[in-house]
């Protein structure tokens, strides 16, 4: 099933069988009700590969990172999160997690002593909150655009040197 970018509208693709019983044949139904949708892993519009869009991206007070790809994947109700990046002295980090939507803290592998939740805020917006030693030092809101070929991630934080900080990333879909 797929919605229309207004919600107005919703296509289901299923099969029929021709007039002898042995032919499969696609077949398209569609409604112009307004349907409620929410998205799920397997439905979020944050599944797939992105890819940090450093002219687009601001780090405060930085310094940006040199490359950021990031991975969602849908493993059941779950969103799976593996993030790849060079910092700016060149220093690689590799972390991920697997977590539900429901504000519970899980291990953010890769991280020292991290946990991350997340909350669904609507089909296109997520929360997600990390925590080191159970203080929270970062949360994110991350927007995924009407069009899906982008995302923006805003953190709002406290770096390790305890000074505050504001990154707004933009990601785009490859």
């Amino acid at each position: 099933m797929t919605f229309s970018p207004d919600g107005q509208t919703f296509t289901v693709k299923g099969e029929t069988s021709a007039d002898d019983g042995k032919t499969w044949m696609p077949h398209w139904e569609a409604t112009n009700k307004k349907v409620s949708k929410k998205a799920s892993a397997q439905t979020g519009p944050e599944i797939g590969t992105w890819k940090m869009n450093a002219a687009k991206s601001t780090f405060n007070p930085g310094p940006a990172p040199k490359s950021m790809t990031v991975v969602f994947a849908a493993v059941g109700q779950s969103e799976k999160l593996s993030v790849e990046m060079v910092a700016a002295d060149g220093s690689k980090l590799a972390a991920t997690y697997t977590a539900n939507y429901d504000g519970k803290d899980v291990p953010f592998t890769g991280l020292t002593d991290e946990t991350v939740s997340l909350k669904r805020i609507n089909a296109t917006t997520t929360e997600q909150t990390v925590r080191e030693g159970g203080k929270v030092v970062v949360t994110y809101t991350r927007v995924v655009s009407a069009d899906g070929k982008s995302l923006t991630s805003t953190a709002k934080g406290t770096n390790a040197q305890g000074q505050a900080f504001t990154d707004v990333v933009v990601l785009d879909k490859q």
